[in-house]
């Protein structure tokens, strides 16, 4: 599990989240939580589906990786 985050706007989030996609299509065995301000998840979600991104909250474990 790979864990990301990004505490900016919802425009960072988009193109960290396009990576993601890309990175996971390229790799079905990637498996990724993507740490954000709750009040961008509800138009973050559409990226996710179909995919093994997960999006979470800002409570960040420390290996994290700040995108």
């Amino acid at each position: 599990m790979i864990h990301t985050y990004n505490e900016y706007h919802l425009g960072d989030q988009l193109v960290h989240l396009n990576f993601l996609r890309r990175a996971c299509r390229e790799n079905p065995e990637l498996e990724v939580t993507h740490h954000c301000n709750p009040a961008h998840v509800s138009q973050l979600l559409p990226l996710t589906q179909d995919l093994p991104i997960h999006l979470a909250d800002l409570y960040v474990p420390p290996d994290a990786i700040n995108a």
